[in-house]
């Protein structure tokens, strides 16, 4: 839910301050700039901090960056948001590893909740924020939002269930080895991909909302719920993704995902109705399901960098990426004169991941992997 929040909440934002799409998409990029900060404070605290200690220090930054959020003053719900950001670097980081050293018959089953739990807490958020926000106010909800953090956080340090320390991944004899240069330009490749879809996902569930709110013609409402129709579909896709990945290869989904997010950002540039952007919506958290998982798959298979310290690449551009393209949908709304032109850079950016995708395949000549349903929480 705090990872997805921004999007429902964007248009409350937006009329509190009377900001531009330029101004408002800097909430987005507050939030994944702190996102990337918490993904290295995680790497210095791991050398000697317990995982339980990081979760418990990520979910007390996380308490306070919503509080903040929910501030008065601008300054401080953009720090807030940076606080957020820092707190789920932190969060999502050590759950991950939490995962990793789970009895290894239990990792998949594991890995495979928190992705459905995740999904879960993304379609609902937007539902909460419409059914309570015009309610009690927007401060108010963040506020119980906050306080259902902190009861959580004291039944974590209450656990009696102590959380595995974070440990050192063993190296393979082969990651020792220097990669070659063609391994290099794959991973260049891979790490431009992983911008490029974060970025696309957080442009679209990010900007959902305020899309579809500027075609509502006195449905509200069902606008504010425009977040849900993505991330329902996403959460749909990525529990039948495991399914379809025993029987389809990676990369022909791959290719038939990015495909749909392109023919889904070209819908919502010719949307005109409410009804249409939803259905465009929809069409896009689909196609958004599986390439997640597909690309941490590929980066995996990456010869004498997939164990190395360079794995880390894609996921600081996947930050990146969340950090800049929303931004630049508001800074090309604002510059052009309307958010179905601010679309663009998601109709250009998937392009791109199809572009790359092709490229990608052919500097690696992936082999699918049958039954590998590429779960990542």
């Amino acid at each position: 839910m705090v990872t997805t929040i921004l999007g429902p909440i964007l248009p409350h934002l937006s009329a509190r301050w009377s900001l531009s799409d330029a101004q408002a998409g800097f909430f987005f990029t507050a939030q994944f700039l702190g996102s990337l900060s918490g993904v290295g404070l995680f790497s210095l605290a791991s050398r000697r901090q317990s995982l339980r200690t990081i979760l418990l220090a990520g979910y007390l930054l996380m308490i306070a960056g919503v509080v903040l959020l929910g501030s008065a003053a601008h300054a401080l719900a953009l720090f807030g948001t940076f606080l957020a950001g820092i707190s789920l670097g932190l969060v999502i980081t050590a759950s991950n590893l939490q995962v990793a050293t789970a009895p290894l018959a239990r990792r998949a089953a594991i890995l495979s909740l928190l992705n459905v739990a995740w999904g879960v807490g993304a379609v609902l958020c937007p539902f909460l924020v419409a059914m309570t926000a015009p309610r009690i106010g927007l401060r108010s909800f963040l506020l119980l939002m906050a306080g259902a953090l902190a009861v959580f956080l004291l039944a974590l340090a209450a656990s009696p269930v102590p959380l595995a320390a974070a440990v050192a991944s063993a190296k393979s004899p082969a990651a020792g080895h220097a990669a070659s240069a063609s391994g290099f330009a794959a991973l260049a490749t891979l790490a431009l991909l992983f911008f490029l879809y974060v970025g696309t996902e957080n442009s679209l569930g990010g900007w959902a909302a305020s899309f579809a709110k500027r075609l509502q013609s006195g449905h509200l409402h069902l606008a504010q719920l425009a977040p849900a129709f993505f991330w329902g579909t996403l959460l749909l896709g990525r529990i039948a993704a495991p399914v379809l990945l025993r029987r389809i290869s990676e990369r022909r989904i791959a290719l038939a995902s990015m495909t749909l997010i392109f023919l889904s950002s070209l819908f919502l540039l010719l949307a005109s109705t409410l009804a249409l952007a939803l259905t465009g919506i929809a069409l896009a958290g689909l196609g958004c399901a599986a390439i997640y998982p597909i690309l941490v798959t590929w980066l995996t298979t990456l010869p004498g960098v997939a164990q190395s310290g360079l794995r880390g690449i894609p996921f600081a551009c996947a930050t990146l990426g969340g950090a800049t393209l929303p931004w630049m949908v508001g800074a090309v709304s604002t510059r052009f004169g309307g958010l179905q032109k601010g679309l663009l850079v998601v109709a250009l950016a998937s392009t791109l991941l199809l572009v790359g995708s092709r490229i990608f395949q052919r500097q690696t000549a992936l082999a699918p992997i049958p039954g590998n349903s590429g779960d990542t929480a």
